[in-house]
């Protein structure tokens, strides 16, 4: 962390020049469990670009989010394989376990276990619920068994991140055990768009209206909420080292 590194505190008092605006207004104006929309005003002209771009690039790389990382089936060794009795490949389930949404009741991995046995369709609300973890997609196709005699057992690794993690190398030598992609970000679109509004007699400020969708494990409200306080931490750190930096820089000179 920059505190421990460079000895900073994360709120450290620096001289800058605030842009003339009125007192700005941030609120939620349509908002459900996956989508919310957002508007800041008023804003000094140019600053609805400047904030717009990081809270969409903070939106869809740096929001932490809970994923599936590695499967392992009973009687598979590589995703090659099939599995008597399921009519999909292994690497088409495994492509659909991919897309199992989870919500993270306790912050922390665990595993996760389907089984399944007999003739029907195999969905994400089919996998045992635990203390740790709720399927917010029950109904999302996982797979289809074609016979009475069909039994699938799958564990899933579940693990906590950020944005978007490819099938890691790691686990090549544990034999049985398959890495799938990792999608943590809960954000699935994320736009913003800047129009002019008018205060008083002025009518150059600027109105940013940020729209976000999200797959349902977190509340659009509270996302936001996370998304300001992680750019503000962001900032307060660059700004104490800005200031750090110039005052290593005046006593060179």
């Amino acid at each position: 962390m920059l505190e421990k590194q460079f000895g900073l505190s994360p709120i450290d008092n620096i001289s800058v020049t605030e842009p003339e605006v009125p007192e700005l207004s941030i609120r939620m104006i349509e908002g459900s469990e996956t989508y919310g929309k957002f508007i800041a005003e008023p804003l000094d002209k140019g600053w609805g670009v400047t904030l717009g771009n990081p809270l969409r690039r903070a939106l869809l790389s740096s929001l932490p989010g809970t994923a599936i990382n590695w499967v392992k089936i009973e009687g598979i060794q590589h995703e090659y394989s099939t599995l008597k009795g399921m009519r999909e490949e292994v690497n088409e389930f495994l492509m659909n376990a991919k897309g199992i949404r989870l919500r993270s009741l306790s912050d922390r991995t665990g595993r996760l276990r389907l089984e399944v046995e007999g003739e029907g369709e195999v969905k994400a609300g089919d996998i045992m619920a635990t203390a740790d973890f709720e399927i917010v997609n029950p109904g999302h196709h996982l797979a289809t068994l074609d016979s009475a005699d069909a039994h699938l057992s799958v564990e899933f690794s579940v693990e906590q991140g950020q944005g978007y993690r490819k099938a890691s190398d790691e686990f090549d030598s544990n034999i049985g055990i398959l890495p799938i992609d990792s999608i943590f970000t809960p954000i699935k679109k994320a736009n913003f768009s800047v129009q002019p509004t008018r205060v008083g007699q002025r009518s150059d400020w600027e109105r940013l209206t940020l729209e976000i969708w999200t797959d349902g494990t977190i509340d659009p409200s509270q996302l936001f909420k996370k998304l300001l306080k992680l750019l503000w931490i962001t900032f307060t750190y660059l700004v104490n080292l800005i200031k750090l930096l110039k005052n290593k820089i005046l006593l060179l000179v």
